[in-house]
């Protein structure tokens, strides 16, 4: 992290990395004393278990953008930190042409993907759906911005 050709936004990511492993090993010991000594409740256990889980796959997510930066000097773009900058340059790679072909294909993802989210069954799958559509959106605007820009 002490090199000159390390993104600022590294130094965030390696925190919340901190963050996330941290919880990780905390929850871990709170599920083996568990075990031992049950204390938490059911609901207490699977909230405790999904909070484990999703951090660990945040530190994973981190820990591959570090590698990959590592080895390669590029941000890998797959954590929600570089996901944005990625996209921006994944679109600004695009001919005019590309970009108005993306853009219209993308409002029929976004309504499919309302549709899904309305017809899904629980809270974790809707929130899902949610993060999708604001994924799409904000393709969508970044499109629009660079086609509007091309005029």
């Amino acid at each position: 992290m002490q090199r000159d050709d390390c993104p600022p936004k590294f130094s965030i990511l390696v925190a919340d990395k901190n963050i996330a492993y941290n919880t990780v090993l905390k929850n871990r010991q709170l599920i083996i004393q568990d075990a031992k000594e049950p204390f938490m409740s059911d609901a207490e256990r699977l909230d405790l278990a999904q909070q484990t889980v999703e951090c660990f796959e945040d530190d994973q997510m981190m820990f591959d953008e570090l590698i990959h930066f590592h080895e390669t000097k590029q941000v890998l773009g797959n954590h929600p930190l570089f996901k944005k900058e990625r996209l921006e340059q994944e679109i600004n790679a695009m001919t005019g042409v590309e970009a108005v072909k993306a853009y219209k294909n993308l409002a029929p993802r976004v309504s499919r993907e309302k549709k899904k989210m309305r017809n899904a069954r629980n809270e974790q799958t809707k929130q899902e759906f949610v993060r999708v559509i604001r994924e799409l959106e904000l393709q969508r605007k970044l499109l629009k911005q660079k086609i509007d820009n091309a005029n």
